[in-house]
C-alpha cells in the first residue's frame, strides 16, 4: 500500500513538471524557435581529422578500438566517427 502510494505520488509529481516544460517547448517550436546543433558548430571532416591525428594514426596500425580508447583518453564513440571518417 505504502509503495503503491509513493508511485502514485511520483507519477503526479512528474506529471506537474514536465507539463510547463513541454508548454513551453511547443510555444518556443510555434513561434520558430530552433532545436538542436546550430549548422555552424559541425566541423568538417578535415578538420575533425587533424584533431584526432593520434586516433589516425594507431587506426593505420590496425590498432584495436579499445586498446586505442585506453592509449588517448577518448571516448568510443569519437575513434568510431573517426574510423567511420576514414573509410
Amino acid at each position: 500500500m505504502t509503495i503503491t502510494w509513493l508511485v502514485e505520488f511520483s507519477r503526479i509529481v512528474r506529471t506537474a513538471i514536465q507539463q510547463p516544460l513541454n508548454s513551453g517547448y511547443k510555444k518556443y517550436r510555434a513561434e520558430e524557435g530552433k532545436v538542436g546543433s546550430k549548422s555552424c558548430s559541425l566541423e568538417s571532416k578535415d578538420n575533425f581529422l587533424k584533431m584526432h591525428n593520434d586516433v589516425v594514426k594507431l587506426l593505420k596500425k590496425n590498432t584495436s578500438i579499445r586498446n586505442i580508447v585506453k592509449l588517448t583518453d577518448k571516448s568510443t564513440k569519437t575513434v568510431q566517427k573517426v574510423k567511420n571518417l576514414m573509410s
